[in-house]
């Protein structure tokens, strides 16, 4: 009896197993699997589904368009001088075609297709920017995580030191306002490595908030964003993606759409086919129509100007769509002609900064062995240490904002998700 129960609470157990946390996973596996979901992304997936339906609506412009009629009523009227009360019991089909209508259907039709092209660009455009969004609330998260180590390191020194000065200040070796500089170099550093610990938790909130999860155990930065191909020159062909490249789009379909003067002077041409399904009106009419087909040439000149308005404000609304592609395009190239220049600065100021991190290994000892032969003071032996620190600071802010500027001209460049095999997704 003890073994079964034994064996029950065993399987108990191991249904109840709390469930394993997630692993690790990349910056490209986490953005594959939450920018799907991302509303940015799903309003821009709507916009281009509605972009489809509308070359749909375009193109069914070409095939002929089927009616069906039923009429049935009553009506009182007068034949040869006799009260007629007919009641009417009629159907027929019809099938109509436009014939000639100055090409505006395949106008309509080119035009749609380049907006659905627009749409496209702008799907690839806000993947491309709530992946920036998650990128960089990472790469800020990896800043303060990055900054943890030295402010840490830091107060252990300063804790260290004024515990070594505290007896050297009992022996009179230090003055009383130099113990107490150094002592408040240790409040400095517990404050600092607060305000890090603060920001790190509140950079990992923010970035769980777009992401839309609980947790995440993110790997290191990827290689593939340390090295963004740097244009050779700021030739507009370097920039024209995502919105600029939609921006060029819809002007193009406006242009298209606007219709030329000489259209209004053009007749519309329709051609119609009727067949009657069955009349039982009674009394029947005196005659009848069986099938039948027309042609309609229509020309349409309103008196008040409208036709031609039609037309200017078309070529209108064109020469704005230019210009709005024009302005798209300039702000973009603008912000992207300057990044090669700040991108290649910070490389030399992490260089220089490395080197500055290493140089402090050969001179915090020597400033020690200074300080022990009373050539140099305490503040200064302190002032090492926090230029050290400093140092240690910098480098961790030059290097993500290093990373940030290459991320940025890859989502200028239109090559983010590319860059982190996504772009097939």
């Amino acid at each position: 009896m003890l073994e079964r129960i034994s064996l029950l609470l065993l399987l108990a157990a191991c249904l109840f197993v709390a469930p394993q946390a997630r692993a690790e996973e990349t910056l490209a596996e986490l953005l594959g699997r939450v920018l799907p979901l991302d509303p940015q992304v799903r309003v821009q997936q709507g916009l281009v589904g509605a972009a489809e339906q509308r070359v749909v609506q375009a193109r069914s412009r070409y095939f002929p368009e089927f009616q069906y009629q039923f009429d049935r009523g009553r009506t009182s009227s007068t034949e040869l001088g006799f009260p007629i009360d007919r009641r009417s019991d009629r159907a027929q089909i019809s099938v109509g075609q436009n014939l000639y209508n100055a090409g505006r259907d395949r106008a309509e039709l080119e035009a749609v297709r380049l907006e659905l092209e627009a749409a496209q660009q702008d799907l690839r455009r806000a993947r491309e920017e709530a992946g920036e969004r998650i990128a960089n609330a990472y790469l800020e998260l990896l800043r303060f995580q990055a900054l943890l180590g030295p402010a840490e390191e830091r107060l252990r020194l300063a804790r260290g030191m004024r515990e070594r000065f505290a007896e050297q200040h009992q022996a009179g070796k230090v003055s009383d306002a130099d113990f107490t500089d150094a002592s408040s170099v240790s409040i400095e550093a517990e404050i600092e490595l607060e305000d890090i610990r603060s920001s790190a938790a509140q950079a990992q909130a923010r970035l769980l908030r777009l992401i839309g999860e609980p947790q995440l155990k993110l790997a290191g930065w990827p290689d593939a964003l340390l090295h963004a191909k740097l244009p050779e020159s700021n030739s507009a062909e370097q920039t024209s993606t995502g919105q600029a490249l939609a921006a060029r789009l819809r002007a193009d379909a406006a242009q298209v759409r606007a219709p030329p003067a000489w259209t209004a002077a053009v007749p519309r041409v329709d051609m119609r086919y009727d067949q009657a399904l069955y009349d039982r009106t009674t009394p029947p009419l005196t005659d009848q129509i069986n099938h039948g087909w027309t042609v309609t040439v229509r020309w349409n000149f309103p008196l008040g100007g409208e036709t031609v308005s039609r037309v200017n404000e078309g070529q209108r609304r064109a020469e704005a769509a230019l210009a709005e592609a024009e302005r798209v395009q300039q702000g973009v190239a603008a912000e992207a002609a300057g990044l090669p220049e700040r991108i290649a600065s910070g490389e030399r100021s992490v260089q220089l900064l490395r080197e500055r991190q290493e140089q402090f290994k050969q001179l915090l000892p020597a400033a020690e062995l200074q300080y022990e032969a009373g050539r140099r003071s305490l503040n200064q032996l302190v002032q090492s240490y926090e230029s050290r620190f400093t140092v240690e600071r910098r480098l961790v802010e030059q290097s993500q904002q290093l990373r940030g500027l290459r991320l940025r001209l890859l989502v200028l460049q239109g090559e983010l998700l590319q860059a982190l095999g996504l772009e097939a997704r």
